[in-house]
Parts: C-alpha cells; structure tokens; sequence
C-alpha cells in the first residue's frame, strides 16, 4: 500500500545545522529515491517534509518511519494514499459495496 509520511518540524534544533550536515541529509534522501526505498521527498518551506512510499508491510513501513533521523525532532502522520484512477475503478466495479454499513448489525 502507498503512505503520504508528513514529518513536520517541531521547531527542535537537529544537527548541527551547517551545509554539510544538510548535504548529508540530501545523499541519503537521494539515495532512497535510486533504490526506489521512497517514491517522492517534498520539503514543507514551513518546516519538514512529506515522503510518498509504498510499503508491503507494516513492518516495512515502521522502518522507513522510524529510521528517518529527523524523527525525533518531528510530529509524524501516516497517511494511506491510492491513485485516485485506481479508486475510482474499483468504486465504480462495486459501488453497492462502499455504503458505509456493511459492518452494521442487521
């Protein structure tokens, strides 16, 4: 399944704040990006950013979270995305289904 990840700053100061520690930041977020580990890095110019990646599991996706290193010094929300085309199909192929009561008790 695909995840919005919003880190947004807590307003901490992390690292030393110098160029080479953001060109660091920028090798690996690269990096991440090569090996298809993420597939989009936004940064908010308000503070933080926002990763979209797709994970299998919620193991895979506590990894990817957690070893983030501006974690710590972030308040992070998850998000469950889809395409919206692929929604849309799938809505359409079984709106009778997408009532909102299927879990009521009859």
């Amino acid at each position: 399944m695909k995840f919005m990840i919003i880190n947004r700053s807590r307003g901490a100061s992390y690292g030393d704040g110098d160029l080479d520690h953001s060109k660091h930041g920028q090798v690996v977020m690269e990096n991440a990006l090569a090996k298809g580990h993420i597939e989009a890095c936004y940064v908010l110019l308000s503070g933080g950013h926002i990763i979209i990646a797709e994970c299998e599991n919620t193991a895979e996706l506590a990894k990817l979270v957690r070893i983030n290193p501006l974690f710590k010094a972030s308040d992070t929300e998850i998000i469950p995305i889809e395409d919206a085309s692929k929604f849309l199909n799938a809505y359409h192929a079984g709106a009778e289904h997408f009532t909102g009561k299927e879990h009521l008790p009859g």
